[in-house]
């Protein structure tokens, strides 16, 4: 169907996300990629296109607030095993040829994400200025994508998460200036650090999560990055991690970990948010070995991980701490149109609400991003971003999984087909 720039879509029940109802057959105006009304009814004297949707859930499109680009999320040996494999791997995307394939699994990541109804992603460390680039092809029209906003390569010190790969490292705080200003001159959204390591850099299995960059380096970072109107967003998975960045003013503490009491209290004056990533923790822990080919250490850290992650976003619900999510997509069992499976994770394992899933993952990630005026909710004067589904999704979270449409400032793709794994499919279906 050629829809132009100016149509309609009617008998569609509206999912009011901020509310938690439904909005029985309603119309909805697209002009010029934005929402014009949205009325019980709408003449139609111009005879405009009009896409008829018999009554499905048409909602704003999910948002999601933390991935990557390097990969699909299909568990692989050369990621879980540090090694010749994995060098090799770190060579060849340093190579011009490297750098082709980064771009192209970085396009392949947006418009699969795109297909699975997510219409804004923000990127928060890739190799290379993948992002970047793959962001700019979308604004220039290329091709169809969702909205993007991109961090470039993280900032963090020497043997600190990610260094080497999604990573730079830095010695001095005249080096985490210049860093933060050449990731500027590439026009980043935002600048992410990775103040503790991970998974696959712990010290021992006991401490995944330890802290690495120091109390003086964060606040280098926030400070520099405010002045130059960014935000901050950064990998942290332990109590003290969370504590200096609270201290630093960083904006997104991202996957988050076990609360005390200093913490909460901290929260009480912050404007931090958490950004809640279950999706490649907890199937790590709930999954057999030789599916992730994790060794025995990994799993241990692993589950010390996914329980500080899912203790902090039940505690960013008990206390009311602003609380948005992400999938930690190209992470081992984090796919990148898996968005609709981090609702049902935070659903089943945090406890949350249908109704408290879709707000975090649509006006609340809007809010935390600060896109709110743009899209996240269906309003008049905003982008005409939607994931339309057969079933309520306030119902059934599963609904998402499979979309009938999926529209991007009013560009319809009206058949999405996001990309699935089948034995990665059924591993995941078991754990929601």
């Amino acid at each position: 169907m050629a829809l132009g720039k100016h149509y309609l879509i009617t008998h569609a029940n509206l999912i009011d996300v901020e509310k938690g109802v439904v909005l029985a057959d309603y119309s909805l105006e697209v002009r010029d990629g934005f929402i014009g009304a949205i009325e019980k009814t709408i003449a139609n004297p111009e005879n405009l296109p009009v896409i008829d949707l018999q009554g499905s859930y048409l909602m704003p499109g999910l948002i999601n607030l933390h991935t990557h680009l390097f990969g699909n999320g299909v568990p692989k040996a050369s990621v879980a095993n540090k090694g010749k494999s994995q060098a090799r791997l770190i060579k060849f995307v340093g190579s011009p040829l490297g750098l082709a394939f980064l771009r192209l699994t970085a396009k392949k990541c947006v418009v699969d994400a795109l297909n699975s109804g997510v219409t804004t992603l923000r990127s928060v460390g890739d190799m290379r200025y993948a992002d970047v680039y793959v962001r700019d092809a979308i604004k220039k029209g290329k091709y169809l994508g969702p909205r993007m906003l991109v961090s470039g390569p993280a900032l963090t010190c020497p043997g600190g998460h990610g260094d080497g790969t999604i990573a730079k490292s830095c010695k001095t705080k005249e080096e985490y200036i210049a860093l933060i200003h050449e990731n500027i001159a590439h026009h980043v959204d935002l600048i992410k650090i990775t103040l503790t390591s991970g998974v696959m850099d712990a010290l021992d299995a006991k401490h995944p999560g330890d802290v690495r960059m120091s109390q003086d380096e964060v606040n280098w970072v926030v400070e520099e990055a405010h002045k130059n109107h960014l935000m901050v967003a950064s990998h942290t998975e332990c109590t003290e991690g969370m504590r200096m960045c609270l201290k630093a003013g960083v904006d997104t503490i991202e996957h988050g970990s076990f609360f005390d009491d200093d913490i909460l209290e901290r929260f009480k004056t912050s404007k931090s948010a958490i950004i809640t990533t279950i999706s490649p923790a907890l199937p790590s822990v709930a999954l057999p070995a030789e599916y992730s080919h994790y060794s025995d250490v990994q799993i241990q850290s692993c589950k010390i991980v996914s329980d500080g992650i899912i203790a902090s976003a039940k505690a960013c619900r008990e206390n009311g701490i602003l609380e948005g999510l992400g999938t930690d997509g190209a992470c081992p069992f984090a796919e990148q149109n898996g968005m609709w499976r981090e609702l049902c994770y935070f659903h089943k394992y945090a406890g949350a609400s249908n109704t408290e899933a879709l707000k975090a993952a649509t006006i609340t990630n809007a809010k935390i991003a600060h896109i709110d005026n743009l899209t996240g909710s269906l309003e008049k004067g905003k982008s005409a971003d939607f994931l339309v589904v057969k079933g309520n999704p306030l119902e059934d979270l599963k609904v998402l999984r499979s979309p009938e449409k999926v529209f991007i400032g009013g560009k319809l793709l009206a058949h999405p087909r996001p990309k699935q794994n089948a034995k990665l499919k059924t591993m995941l279906d078991r754990l929601i």
